[in-house]
């Protein structure tokens, strides 16, 4: 392939440093150049799930313990997440970057790509580009949200070129450069190789990403067992992004670990009860029915219980809380740690059939009457008596690729538009 041949640049990717740090430096002033530690709950068995650069220099990291990260980190400043906040700025920051490029994805509550347009492809318009989604982020979510910004032929390579200058970086990584750039690196140290496949490329001599990149597409595909092989050899070249076939959504769940009074059979229920509504309120917000249920509990020591129960299709509370109990034998004399509740079989609305034997929509238009008070009130005001022991159990969080719509509302968050450190201290 001649130099004229080379793909183009046409992905920027954009990685927000240390974010919830980052956001509760943002809205404290009081918090910002000092070591902050974001922990889930005000408690000293508990990890961080977040730190600033002020604390990563001093070795905390995310999953690090308050008593490590005070050992390692005496000055450190211990902040309780409060992840509304980090919604509410993650939209923020998107309003941000469309203001520059259209947002092609949205990847994680801190990840988000633009495609370049046609006469943004050379690399100094690119930098251009990435410096004016900076500088504009900076004056609408505020100085202390820095970013790092990759540009490359991919958005996959966009977003390892991300990784090369943290934090507050910009790298413009062109398909000529890959292989001298990322040459050295590891394997594992790409996006998308984990710990086995790393074993498994090592058997085959290939222990950098410059081996990795001389191999035939023969090879990789024989490595990876198909297509996966191509697709690694062609992205590293700066190919064309590889998009996933469109799915229909296979589940929808929640699970939780059990704060200490939940960690009783009765306590679990309750909680396992929270779960199912929370699941059920995003199952009609999704415009879905359900037609299986999974529950699952893990035990302290290990051992854990599960069931599995088979209904019609289904979308209201009432009835999805009768699959429930009926499916529910978690057995006394245990000590259960953490639930998970699970709906699948999802049929769209549209193709569910009304019942012949019930008045139709009875039961949905009770639900969806519940959801509106729940929407306006929030998820304390109309719910399930046999949740009420838990009914502050199991608030929202945000899992990893997806970013909870606010509009579900789900508990009482206190906001005054500032940060606020929690009481646990150096």
């Amino acid at each position: 392939m001649g130099y004229h041949d080379l793909p183009p640049l046409r992905a920027l990717f954009l990685d927000l440093n240390s974010f919830y740090a980052s956001v509760e430096q943002q809205l404290n002033p009081d918090l910002r150049g000092k070591p902050v530690g974001v922990i889930p709950v005000e408690a000293e068995g508990t990890c961080c799930i977040a730190a600033s650069y002020e604390a990563k220099a001093k070795g905390v990291r995310t999953g690090t313990g308050v008593r490590e990260a005070r050992q390692l980190c005496p000055d450190i400043r211990f902040v309780t997440a409060v992840h509304r906040r980090y919604i509410e700025m993650h939209h923020k920051i998107i309003e941000a970057v469309e203001q520059c490029a259209p947002v092609w994805g949205v990847h994680s509550i801190d990840e988000m790509s633009a495609r370049l347009s046609l006469d943004e492809r050379t690399p100094e318009r690119a930098a251009k580009l990435a410096r004016g989604v900076k500088q504009e982020i900076y004056a609408r979510a505020g100085e202390w949200m820095r970013c790092s910004v990759g540009v490359a032929p991919n958005r996959w390579l966009a977003k390892v070129a991300t990784g090369m200058q943290k934090p507050d970086g910009l790298v413009v990584l062109e398909a000529k450069d890959v292989r001298d750039r990322l040459g050295a690196w590891e394997v594992d140290e790409l996006c998308g190789i984990a710990s086995s496949m790393k074993r498994r490329l090592a058997a085959r001599g290939i222990l950098t990403v410059a081996d990795l990149y001389d191999r035939p597409e023969r090879e990789l595909r024989e490595i990876w067992g198909g297509l996966p092989g191509a697709r690694w050899y062609h992205q590293l070249r700066g190919g064309p992004d590889w998009y996933d076939v469109p799915t229909r959504r296979g589940m929808i769940g929640h699970q939780h670990v059990f704060a200490p009074k939940y960690r009783t059979p009765e306590g679990a229920r309750a909680v396992a009860v929270r779960l199912l509504q929370k699941a059920a309120i995003r199952l009609r917000a999704m415009g879905y029915h359900a037609t299986q249920l999974s529950v699952s509990v893990r035990l302290e020591g290990g051992g854990h219980w599960e069931a599995f129960e088979r209904f019609e299709p289904a979308r209201d509370v009432l009835t999805l809380q009768r699959v429930l109990v009926r499916a529910w034998s978690l057995p006394d004399g245990v000590t259960p740690v953490q639930a998970m509740v699970v709906f699948t079989g999802l049929v769209p609305d549209a193709q569910v059939p009304e019942s012949l034997w019930t008045e139709p929509g009875r039961l949905d238009r009770l639900s969806d009457a519940i959801d509106r008070l729940t929407s306006k009130h929030g998820h304390a005001a109309v719910y399930c008596g046999s949740m009420h022991a838990a009914k502050h159990a199991a608030p929202r969080r945000i899992a990893f690729g997806t970013v909870p719509d606010l509009a579900l509302k789900d508990e009482e968050e206190p906001w005054d538009g500032k940060g606020r450190a929690g009481s646990l201290r150096a």
